[in-house]
């Protein structure tokens, strides 16, 4: 019993086959070349490159270590934080409490943002925001309120 060749390729060769393979895994390799590239180049320029210029990233500890010694505050800048858990002291500033607290945030201090989105997104835009407003100490808390709960960081609840 004789198998049957599909439709149109009655007249293909093993050569033409062989073309088509070796053309298929240039693709692979030129993709996975590129992307290499790409993945080398953002770890090589680190992940604060990533971020806005005049916003640093800081750590959990650190950022406590700067509130207690009364050099900065934290602001929550999540959109709502009824019932949920904030880092003790913390101020919530969402956007929408923003602009009447421009006046009453102290400029001689840094300002940390946290938020609990990915890539701390929303704390970025707040402290872009606020160094618009003239704010020259803006950071941005590494990860958010998860790193601080990973370092068992003193917390309240918001209300």
């Amino acid at each position: 019993m004789t198998e049957a060749t599909p439709p149109g390729r009655e007249t293909e060769g093993l050569d033409s086959i062989w073309k088509r393979r070796l053309l298929d895994l240039l693709v692979v390799i030129i993709i996975a070349t590129l992307g290499g590239w790409y993945i080398h180049d953002v770890v090589r320029a680190g992940s604060q490159s990533l971020f806005p210029p005049g916003i640093d990233r800081i750590s959990a500890l650190d950022a406590a270590a700067m509130v207690n010694e009364g050099r900065a505050v934290l602001l929550d800048v999540r959109r709502n934080v009824d019932g949920r858990v904030m880092a003790r002291g913390a101020v919530h500033a969402s956007e929408r409490q923003l602009e009447s607290l421009l006046k009453t945030l102290p400029r001689g201090h840094s300002l940390i943002t946290y938020c609990d989105c990915a890539g701390d997104a929303e704390a970025i835009r707040i402290g872009q925001i606020l160094e618009n407003h003239g704010f020259k100490q803006v950071a941005v808390l590494k990860d958010g309120i998860y790193s601080w709960l990973v370092e068992d960081l003193p917390t309240q609840f918001g209300k």
